[in-house]
């Protein structure tokens, strides 16, 4: 059947290239996380070991049983500067190594393709095509190795510096409500700090040797993200909504990207983490949503997804009497409070006029399911696009069945605490009961959940 061999047939004849030509292991298993580290020689610094400090000394004993960090070192044509890194991590980390935290392996020279034989692409020159395609391999090979030893694999580089407590920061973040997630990524920069459940890494891992010749890691991991999650015909803004709300961007993020000197060499990388650091400000995050159905049109970019995401605004054209904007919870959610501010400095008078917000509690739906709509689209709907939307709910009376929190205020503005006695909530409601003069710019909205 196709797979690996296919995508690197000259294994085909010798599968034993695949094996490890060292390894120091303890052979851990059935640990909560798995740490990739995939490691280089740089033409000037080194910075395996700071890491490798900065990952041990962040954990306490107790997380340390539970973890396993597995350094690939993926210069096979480089032997005594393998030998050299290996020595100096058995020599700085003797208990780690005895204990099954640490391991360390180097892939065969076999186990690589013919490098100088790729194709250029993307307008880089050949040696960054072999650098980039390189990389792809050892990232695929780590996660080969790796997969099956715990319930999460982590994805990390060889020059970061870890946060004080990031193994109780990914716990907490694992226990947060951020439903069918696929990637909680806890970095911001390239394919640091990429956390993915164990069972879900093969795809990943085949999609990097399906394409490692075509872009680099992070560019792959975004494109198998829009394939996953994108329809044909979305919306970009749609598109992206889809994408955050299983790739999940977590702050103070976990760790910071400290290796000044690339392992491409000449090139240098002062890239820096923003938000790394528990001082950062925490990203806020809408609950994720199976579609939006909105009656007013759009101008230009600033599309309803670009509001629910906290990318920019909505701004739309005059809505009338009877209008809605339906937000849709891919699942029913117990809002604790909804905040939606509209009119801004530029535009006082585009401001949500004679509205109420309502909500549909899933009391009245059927199962509290999302059900295909089998009916004909009206014409209102189909003005709204919402033939990109086609899940919507089945109702079980369709006579008072949303309820109205209550209305906008004369600044445009609806704050308000959600009582406990609505408890989950399949849809929110901005339903317009008047015909407007203006636009609708709505600057904000954050819906926070119990």
């Amino acid at each position: 059947m196709p797979g690996l061999f296919a995508y690197l047939p000259h294994l085909t004849a010798n599968k034993s290239l695949l094996l490890p030509e060292f390894k120091i292991s303890k052979g851990r298993n059935n640990v909560t996380f798995v740490i990739g580290i995939p490691s280089i020689r740089r033409p000037i610094d080194v910075y395996l070991i700071n890491t490798l400090q900065s990952l041990i000394q962040g954990m306490n004993e107790t997380e340390k049983t539970e973890t396993v960090l597995i350094v690939c070192i993926t210069e096979p044509w480089n032997i005594s500067y393998e030998k050299k890194i290996i020595l100096d991590i058995i020599q700085k980390f003797p208990k780690e190594l005895d204990s099954g935290l640490l391991e360390v392996i180097t892939p065969q020279a076999g186990y690589y393709p013919d490098l100088s034989q790729l194709k250029a692409g993307l307008g880089d020159p050949h040696e960054r095509v072999k650098w980039r395609s390189k990389q792809n391999l050892d990232y695929a090979y780590l996660m080969l190795y790796s997969w099956k030893r715990g319930s999460y694999y982590l994805q990390l580089e060889d020059d970061i510096q870890a946060s004080p407590g990031f193994i109780g920061g990914m716990k907490s973040a694992l226990s947060g409500n951020y439903g069918d997630w696929f990637l909680l990524q806890f970095s911001t920069l390239g394919f640091i700090g990429r956390l993915f459940k164990s069972q879900d890494v093969p795809k990943v891992m085949e999609f990097l040797f399906m394409f490692y010749a075509s872009k680099p890691c992070d560019w792959l991991l975004e494109d198998f993200l829009r394939v996953r999650m994108c329809g044909h015909g979305d919306i970009w803004a749609y598109c992206i909504h889809k994408i955050r709300s299983v790739a999940r961007l977590i702050t103070p993020t976990l760790f910071q990207h400290e290796g000044f000197h690339s392992s491409f060499s000449g090139n240098v990388n002062k890239l820096k983490d923003k938000s790394f650091g528990t001082g950062a400000k925490k990203i806020f995050f809408n609950p994720p949503l199976s579609g939006i159905i909105n009656n007013l049109q759009a101008y230009s970019k600033y599309d309803i997804y670009a509001l629910y995401n906290g990318d920019d605004i909505f701004w739309g054209g005059n809505p009338k009497a009877g209008d809605v904007i339906d937000f849709i919870f891919d699942h029913p959610v117990p809002l604790a409070r909804i905040h939606i501010e509209s009119g801004n400095s530029e535009h006082p008078g585009d401001i949500i006029r004679e509205a109420s917000l309502e909500i549909l509690p899933d009391e009245f739906v059927d199962g509290g399911n999302l059900t295909r709509k089998t009916t004909p689209f009206s014409e209102k709907e189909k003005a709204a696009n919402i033939k990109r939307y086609d899940f919507l709910p089945q109702l079980k009376n369709l006579n008072d069945t949303y309820h109205v929190l209550g209305t906008f205020n004369s600044d445009g503005a609806f704050i308000m605490d959600v009582p406990p006695k609505y408890g989950r909530i399949l849809i929110l409601r901005i339903a317009f009961h008047s015909n407007s003069q203006t636009w609708v710019l709505i600057k904000k909205m954050e819906l926070h959940v119990r």
